[in-house]
């Protein structure tokens, strides 16, 4: 730290929930498992507006982030997978049924 120099400024993460569109944009992040990693310890270490960040502060958010991962991530793939591959399926029923020249 530089001396004589007792204002020390910290910056917000470029992902946080500051506000509702940022904090959208920072789950969909999070739902490509683009950068996760430092947004859930952005959010395990938060505090109060204003506030600087300690270390672990919210423990809890450990179990959101998992939770949001596997319900929110993996669930909503595989149903989206699903049905893709239903659609595929009629889709090749339909061309299977049409009759042969």
């Amino acid at each position: 730290m530089m001396e004589g120099n007792d204002e020390v400024r910290w910056m917000n993460a470029k992902v946080n929930y500051d506000n509702v569109p940022m904090g959208y944009l920072s789950l969909l992040q999070v739902a490509t498992f683009k950068g996760w990693m430092e947004i859930m310890y952005g959010a395990v270490d938060s505090r109060f507006v204003e506030d600087q960040p300690i270390f672990e502060d919210n423990v809890y958010m450990y179990i959101y982030f998992v939770i949001f991962i596997i319900f929110g991530c993996f669930f909503t793939l595989n149903l989206f997978i699903g049905v893709i591959i239903d659609n595929f399926n009629q889709q090749k029923k339909k061309i299977s049924s049409l009759p042969t020249d």
